[in-house]
């Protein structure tokens, strides 16, 4: 293509033979060689864009065959399309375009199979993404590592295994390795054994990148209880010595395994007695990750926020309220009622959250985004009159724990850490009071022990397994039939890598306004060049122009609903909007716990003035719920802790 554009451009500048003798002559000949040169350089500028244009435009296409997960069948038709009717300079084969790995490591490990991908693969992942995002080198790595089990047919019980990575900064998940079989690997050690040779290696001398050497620490280990008794080589939550944390033994009531003890005294687990293997009751075997320096198997094993409050504690008070003892169980009119308001939530949603409300008949099939939304937003407003007073009480009283130990601000004071671990004992005695001590589970026994983690890492979202399961369901779209799990989710993963779809992201800007409009409303006296619908954040979404996503927090306190972004002629950007007024506390002490203004949850109605403040003073998104009392107009809102 390139000579074909050279070619014509040459015979339409070659100049003409003169027959004039004068002394001009030499000089058009100076002209004629100067502008060929001129021509032949910018032709090849043309050429070279040409060819720049075309890099781009096959890499655009193996982009989107990777980004919507492409059947090599598919593009390959595709690739037939576009070499008939296109000069690009296609390949034949979509395993060239995605750079497929011909060959995939595969060994046999027990009854199953097991693939290494590589910790240094992943930690060179992570510091390339941190590069792109920050332009600096992250020369201090703390790991998170997350192990648990994937089914992947509904016909058997064949699973993966997966052990995945991520960090404390990007969050982004990485995979090192992956077992596949009809059972879980038959050995911890085994199943361990790359991963844990390879962190050891790289804490003891570090992971050079770019020529700076790297500082690895293995941060904590995130899994379910399952996963955690099978890596760790003690006795699974049925057990009657079976928390990680302390030496509480269970008991049985009522034929259940239960653990009435609402508090913990001198019975703590030690890193030290665990790794001289002291605790015979409830070790029942070896495991390698004792080797792993600067780890300790008690401390920085962590109890995971997800699987313990989410789907174990909330879930559990929701089904008792459905299907439980007669003396907590709500009548079908009252499940009703409350399913209708958490569905007339929907709407009120704000961007920062992926499912909205669902009727408490699906709740069997509720996820763990949906039960921590119900706990820490929804919850509290639709159960409002709707539970016995001393159970909605106690569900409050998880809300204010789980909502202090969740909060960036919150959490970071000692004083409501230690308040949180006494509102823990005191909800675990009210919940055996309410409930008997039958439904007093291990999962209800471990809340006595998340304070201490969220004293160690950080507010619960730090810690959490949400990343790491939103990526198994990443694991399971690259698996595109049933047989050779492990191959296709290699050369998967390895076309992902190649094509570096997922180094990209940059930083957004601090204040990113979008949707420029003429709509209103505009305050009189002032002048405003342009209007904006849409403020972007690297934390949140604000639409002016849409009442789930137009309410945020000022750094003074003031609650604002937003109706307009604004430049004014100085350059300044303000927010157009109503004050909403604050009327009252959705739930207060004695009673309660503390008075919800405490958390930032208050009843407000909305004022008719329309004032202006500057856009550096938000603080924080609001979710905005009504609230119906009295047909009085109000609403109540809440900070979203999560973004």
């Amino acid at each position: 293509m390139e000579s074909d554009i050279v070619d014509d451009f040459e015979c339409n500048v070659q100049p003409t033979e003169s027959e004039s003798d004068s002394d001009d002559d030499n000089t058009n000949n100076d002209f004629a060689e100067e502008t060929v040169t001129r021509s032949n350089m910018e032709n090849e500028e043309l050429a070279n864009e040409i060819e720049n244009n075309e890099d781009q435009f096959i890499q655009d296409i193996t982009s989107w065959a990777i980004m919507f997960n492409i059947f090599h069948v598919a593009l390959l038709a595709l690739l037939v399309i576009l070499r008939k009717y296109t000069n690009h300079a296609f390949v034949k084969d979509p395993r060239t375009l995605l750079k497929t790995p011909r060959h995939t490591a595969i060994i046999k490990m027990g009854l199953g199979e097991y693939c290494h991908f590589g910790f240094k693969n992943a930690l060179k992942n992570m510091l390339d993404e941190y590069m792109k995002i920050t332009g600096k080198i992250n020369d201090n790595l703390d790991i998170l590592i997350n192990i648990d089990g994937l089914p992947i047919s509904k016909s058997n019980n064949s699973a993966l295994w997966p052990i995945l990575c991520s960090d404390t900064i990007l969050k982004s998940v990485f995979i090192v390795g992956v077992y596949f079989g009809q059972t879980k690997p038959q050995s911890n050690n085994d199943f361990l054994q790359p991963f844990v040779d390879e962190i050891i290696s790289l804490i003891n001398n570090g992971f050079f990148y770019n020529n700076i050497n790297v500082r690895i620490n293995l941060h904590a280990l995130i899994c379910d209880a399952p996963a955690k008794a099978f890596v760790l080589g003690v006795k699974t939550h049925t057990g009657y010595n079976s928390c990680t944390r302390c030496t509480i033994k269970g008991e049985h009531v009522d034929g259940r395994l239960c653990f009435p003890a609402t508090k913990v005294v001198d019975c703590l687990r030690t890193d030290a007695d665990f790794a001289d293997n002291k605790y015979d009751d409830y070790q029942t075997g070896e495991t390698i990750l004792r080797h792993i320096p600067n780890f300790g198997l008690v401390s920085c094993v962590v109890i995971d926020y997800m699987h313990l409050i989410c789907l174990g504690v909330v879930k559990k008070l929701i089904l008792l309220w459905v299907e439980g003892p007669r003396a907590v169980k709500l009548s079908q009119q009252l499940l009703n009622h409350v399913s209708g308001a958490l569905l007339n939530l929907q709407n009120t949603v704000p961007n920062n959250f992926v499912r909205r409300p669902r009727s408490l008949k699906e709740i069997k099939m509720w996820k763990a985004t949906e039960l921590r939304q119900f706990l820490l937003y929804t919850g509290p407003v639709v159960l409002k009159g709707i539970l016995r007073q001393d159970i909605y009480i106690n569900f409050i009283t998880l809300h204010v724990i789980v909502t202090i130990l969740a909060s960036p601000t919150l959490s970071k004071d000692q004083n409501n850490i230690t308040w949180a671990q006494k509102l823990v004992q005191y909800f675990l005695q009210c919940f055996k009071q309410i409930y008997g001590a039958t439904f007093m589970s291990h999962n209800m026994h471990n809340l006595l022990h998340i304070c201490s983690d969220v004293q160690k890492y950080g507010p619960v979202d730090e810690f959490r397994a949400f990343r790491f399961e939103n990526y198994m369901s990443n694991i399971k779209k690259m698996l595109r039939k049933n047989e050779k799990p492990l191959q296709q989710l290699s050369r998967r993963y390895a076309e992902i890598n190649k094509s570096n779809l997922f180094k990209t992201r940059k930083s957004s800007h601090e204040m990113n306004f979008k949707k420029l409009h003429s709509d209103g409303p505009v305050i009189d006296g002032y002048n405003f060049s342009v209007q904006y619908k849409v403020l972007h954040s690297k934390t949140y979404t604000i639409h002016a122009k849409n009442s789930a996503n137009n309410c945020v927090l000022l750094k003074n306190g003031t609650i604002v609903v937003v109706l307009n972004f604004a430049k004014l002629n100085d350059n300044r950007t303000v927010i157009i909007g109503r004050k909403l007024k604050v009327v009252g506390n959705l739930y207060a002490d004695p009673i309660y716990p503390c008075a919800s203004e405490q958390l930032g949850v208050q009843i407000t109605r909305e004022d008719a003035a329309v004032c202006l403040w500057p856009c550096d003073q938000i603080h924080n998104k609001m979710w905005k719920m009504p609230y119906d009392r009295n047909d009085r107009n109000e609403f109540v809102v809440f900070p979203v802790l999560h973004t």
